[in-house]
């Protein structure tokens, strides 16, 4: 009996939920009717008319939502991936550095660990270098410089090319004389760049808004340096 009161209950909770859904879900309709919403997935075939910097997929301006969420499903996926395999690496290198019997290795690698498992460290991170990219894109502009830059986590990169930039092959388009120029440039204001443009930049915890805007006020300087390049 007390079995079966159980069950009376659990269904009638079910009922109740879901009537309560089918409400809402009806009045919502009504409402957006009124308002001449479309309801449904149709603003998928819609034009996107918004730019993804950085893209595996194919995308042009004029492709639709629906490509647009497939070129993002990709990115995520290189994200993950990247994400993994750099966690694994930095997992491993803590590891030894704990059972290591230096006891300045050990240290470091504990209090590395402590760093990292600050809440809100990793979104603080990747919104250092977003900022970072967004000020070298912006110097670009005002300096009338091709260019096209992105970031994922604290990693970012950038290449003197109208973009994208998706393989090798696009990126040996990329202005090289220019880059030599901004990376000299760089270099004799403070700011060590690595010396390749193919290769990444890597910003830290270490670095504060103060570090970033220097950085920014730097590439000023030397984008219209590179400017002069033809």
């Amino acid at each position: 009996m007390r079995v079966t009161r159980s069950m009376l209950w659990q269904v009638a909770a079910v009922l109740g939920i879901g009537a309560i859904l089918l409400w809402v879900g009806h009045n919502a309709a009504d409402n957006m009717a009124a308002r001449n919403i479309t309801f449904g997935f149709s603003f998928l075939a819609h034009p996107a008319g918004f730019d993804i910097p950085f893209h595996l997929e194919s995308w042009e301006l004029t492709d639709t939502y629906g490509r647009a969420l497939i070129v993002s499903f990709t990115n995520t996926l290189l994200a993950a991936a990247l994400s993994i395999m750099l966690a694994s690496a930095l997992g491993l290198g803590l590891a030894l550095m704990r059972l290591s019997g230096n006891p300045l290795a050990v240290a470091a690698g504990l209090e590395t660990l402590r760093q990292l498992r600050r809440p809100g460290v990793y979104e603080q991170l990747e919104a250092c270098t977003s900022a970072l990219v967004v000020g070298l894109r912006e110097a670009a502009d005002e300096a009338g410089v091709e260019f096209t830059a992105g970031s994922l986590g604290g990693m970012f990169g950038f290449f003197f090319h109208p973009g994208p930039v998706r393989n090798f092959e696009e990126a040996k388009k990329a202005n090289a004389e220019r880059f030599r120029v901004f990376f000299t440039s760089m270099l004799e204001q403070g700011v060590y760049l690595a010396p390749s443009p193919f290769e990444a930049g890597f910003v830290s915890l270490a670095h504060r808004p103060t570090d970033l805007r220097k950085t920014i006020t730097a590439a000023r300087a030397a984008l219209r340096l590179a400017a002069r390049v033809r």
